[in-house]
């Protein structure tokens, strides 16, 4: 792990004035924001921040911006370098703490997901990593995620989808804006981020797996483009950053047609738990065939992004010959679990449940998700449970599991939420001696398994604080010293079951 500079950090210009060639860097990023409408006054932002020089030259751009932001850092554990992540951790903190913006600290279990899903751990570690922070921002309700990505990500996504076998759409590369995603640095190289930081002495740190070429995007960036540009083309990078300019251009045009022609070609259906990303889509043969190629393709693209499958032109390609001379009832597995079934004149896109290990996809359990504001009680949407919340004195530490659960108020920080769990989260047991799944949990409790997606759990801003009517989280637990106490405690009504 690498650090540079002195410990001083830069804070909102109206404390700390800034060096020319900084004011420089923060106007480009200011122009950029407002020319393509990216924040508005007052609007509250996710920023995350993973350590690295472009999440940290994010935080502190969007600190310094003439708008008044709602802002709060995110910091994404992905449980894969524990020896490297506390020190990160410590640096942020000591970041956020002297730009005065709050931190919240996720943990993701990437490995687990990669193993089920048979996904690489990059893919499944940007997955994790974007639901945590999508998770911060409903929780506080705010409006946009601003992530680092920069020039240098761009033409290295650029050759990484190449090499996949991606369109125009892919090769286009990432956006300023995608929904509530936005990238501010992204017309930024990694050169002038880095120049910038070092002229503010503002230190960032260096993740070891960055230098490992056992992921392609390392081999790209360490290997191919240095090569590239000393035998081939020393303007490389600016070339393909014009070539992917050019095609973003183009694909906005395709992208009009084929709005339209997938919105004549298909049909979704969605579950009634609200969630936006479709159950399945059906895709109408006939009218799918009268399409140009160029259409086709997208269209099955534009399917595939939606049921959250990577596309790549050999899958394009299968499901448009499955379209043409499949045979009814052929099918096709691809990545994150996605069925594709020819089913006479329609081709099938679905997610069928989990059967036996590896199968399917995982399904995250966000039917419900209850914001507990203070005491009281709340019904659980599609069950007969009702959890309760109730102040206490001082009581007696907990003694058994199973009993109207009791934690140290002043540990604990509202709003909470009452949700299911998700996949890989973990949490440390009351009395426990170190941290254990949250799966694994309900498995040696021997809670019925079609009970467990749905069981609530109570989470504070940051962790775990109890699994109804089994266990608290260890770090709330009520002591000695214990001032306020909060009873956590369930009733089920079995003639609604």
């Amino acid at each position: 792990m690498i650090f540079w500079g002195q410990d001083r950090y830069l804070h909102l210009t109206k404390i700390l004035p800034l060096k020319k060639k900084s004011y420089s860097f923060h106007k480009n990023i200011s122009s950029i924001i407002i020319s393509n409408d990216l924040l508005h006054d007052g609007d509250g932002v996710v920023a995350a921040v993973s350590g690295g020089s472009d999440s940290i030259a994010l935080l502190c751009t969007l600190c310094a911006l003439p708008i008044n932001l709602r802002l709060r850092a995110v910091y994404v554990d992905h449980c894969l370098r524990p020896t490297e992540t506390p020190l990160e951790i410590v640096e942020i903190k000591k970041l956020c703490a002297r730009l005065q913006v709050e931190l919240t600290i996720k943990s993701v279990d990437v490995k687990q997901l990669a193993g089920n899903l048979k996904m690489s751990t990059e893919e499944a570690a940007r997955h994790l990593r974007y639901q945590a922070l999508e998770e911060v921002k409903q929780f506080y309700n705010f409006d946009k995620i601003a992530v680092g990505h920069h020039a240098d990500d761009q033409v290295e996504e650029f050759f990484i989808r190449l090499f996949r076998g991606s369109g125009t759409s892919g090769l286009a590369g990432m956006s300023l804006q995608k929904g509530d995603i936005i990238r501010p640095l992204l017309f930024q190289t990694k050169k002038s981020i880095e120049e910038y930081l070092k002229s503010e002495h503002i230190s960032w740190c260096t993740d070891s797996s960055n230098l490992s070429r056992d992921f392609l995007r390392n081999k790209i960036r360490l290997d191919l483009l240095p090569e590239l540009e000393k035998n081939y083309n020393p303007a490389i990078r600016n070339t393909v950053l014009h070539s992917m300019n050019v095609l973003e251009e183009e694909d906005d045009l395709l992208n009009s047609i084929c709005e339209h022609t997938y919105q004549q070609c298909t049909a979704e259906t969605f579950r009634q738990d609200g969630d936006n990303i479709p159950h399945s889509v059906s895709l109408y043969i006939d009218k799918y065939l009268s399409q140009h190629l160029a259409v086709r393709r997208r269209v099955i693209e534009k399917i595939c992004w939606k049921m959250r499958s990577r596309p790549s032109f050999i899958i394009i390609s299968d499901i448009d010959q499955l379209a043409k001379e499949g045979e009814n009832g052929k099918e096709l597995h691809l990545q994150a679990g996605l069925r594709v079934t020819r089913k006479h004149d329609v081709i099938c896109f679905s997610h069928p449940p989990l059967r036996g290990k590896g199968r399917g996809v995982v399904e995250l359990p966000e039917a419900y998700e209850i914001r507990v504001d203070t005491t009281g009680s709340y019904l659980i949407p599609g069950t007969a449970m009702t959890v309760t919340f109730t102040e206490e004195g001082p009581a007696e530490p907990q003694t058994r599991i199973h009993a109207p659960l009791r934690v140290d108020l002043e540990q604990l920080k509202f709003p909470c939420i009452i949700r299911g769990v998700r996949p890989g989260e973990r949490f440390t047991p009351y009395n426990g001696v170190g941290s254990k799944k949250i799966s694994r949990y309900f498995n040696d409790q021997k809670l019925e398994k079609s009970r467990r997606p749905s069981w609530p759990i109570v989470f504070d801003q940051t962790s775990v604080v109890a699994i109804v009517g089994y266990t608290i989280e260890e770090r709330f637990k009520v002591t000695e010293t214990t001032n306020r106490v909060l009873c956590i405690s369930y009733s089920e009504d079995s003639s609604g079951v």
